[in-house]
């Protein structure tokens, strides 16, 4: 995205709600590329339908040979291709999510087995398991994720702003 000026920079945003209507209430996800074009964050906000059990995932398919360098908090992650190196950060509302490592293959429990690449040898996943299990279900959650240039990151703003608040 860019703006009149063909300067970089932009937020987009898509509600998800029609694709999950059976378990929420609505489901937002947002985009933002910085003014420098060296930092996009994804923001996923969701509101549960009712009180209940949930098992998500979210999911960042790489190269198998992408260097992946998890911090000892799961919090942030560092990627590594080809000599070029990318920090990801994790912010929620749930402090108890983190980074995980997965092989490229079909989720535990799920059917949606077309979302996967082909050749999913060539792949591993970065990972976020979003699951209540049987502690105190919430009405919902917010999870904001941050990719940017690891040779020129600053310390990641940690604050969650709402996706109706956002401004370049």
């Amino acid at each position: 995205m860019v703006d009149k000026g063909q300067k970089p920079g932009g937020i987009g945003v898509l509600d998800l709600t029609p694709a999950y209507r059976d378990f929420c209430n609505s489901m937002t996800r947002a985009f933002k590329l910085d003014k420098s074009g060296e930092k996009v964050t994804i923001q996923d906000e969701v509101r549960f339908r009712r009180r209940a059990f949930y098992d998500s995932w979210w999911l960042a398919t790489l190269y198998k040979d992408t260097q992946l360098e998890i911090s000892s908090d799961g919090r942030n992650a560092l990627l590594i291709r080809n000599g070029k190196k990318m920090k990801v950060s994790l912010f929620s509302d749930m402090k108890d999510l983190k980074f995980i490592e997965l092989p490229c293959s079909p989720l535990p429990n799920s059917e949606a087995i077309l979302a996967a690449p082909k050749n999913w040898e060539n792949y591993k996943r970065l990972a976020v398991h979003l699951i209540n299990g049987n502690r105190v279900s919430r009405d919902g959650y917010t999870l904001k994720i941050i990719f940017e240039n690891a040779d020129k990151a600053s310390p990641s703003d940690e604050n969650i702003i709402p996706i109706k608040d956002w401004k370049l």
